[in-house]
């Protein structure tokens, strides 16, 4: 079984992909975010088509835009960020979704833990030095 066929575990998930990768890009930086979406994809093994994944028509990668991600109002609005309420408390996701910890990876390959109902992050490292994609996704 490929990657890409397994099934997600997340309850909000059901029937979709585990293994899924979504982009957060304003329009500003929509085609160099792009750009980089490419670099990635054809350097994996994952078996994702390339121009279905650029055009958003595949569920394992959506390019989707950055949302109000803030945890208190008096935070600022990241530059092109999508408000999805008029409160903070209003945006939130239930918390037995945003209880969950996900993996990512920042642009020069480095491995981050989100905790997605804290909306923080906490860089991962491995006897003191970055874990990267490479440690997850070895060559």
């Amino acid at each position: 079984m490929t990657l890409t066929k397994l099934p997600s575990l997340r309850p909000e998930s059901e029937g979709q992909s585990r293994f899924r990768i979504n982009v957060k890009t304003s329009e500003v930086y929509r085609q160099q975010t792009e750009a980089v979406l490419r670099q990635i994809l054809s350097m994996s093994e994952v078996d994702i088509d390339l121009a279905k994944a650029i055009a958003n028509e595949t569920e394992v990668v959506q390019i989707k835009p950055i949302y109000d991600l803030r945890i208190h109002e008096m935070q600022s609005l990241a530059p092109g960020a999508i408000a999805l309420s008029d409160s903070i408390e209003g945006r939130l996701k239930p918390e037995r979704i945003r209880s969950q910890n996900q993996l990512g990876f920042r642009p020069n390959g480095e491995a981050f833990e989100v905790d997605l109902w804290a909306f923080s992050e906490t860089d991962l490292k491995h006897n003191g030095m970055p874990q990267t994609f490479d440690d997850w996704f070895p060559h």
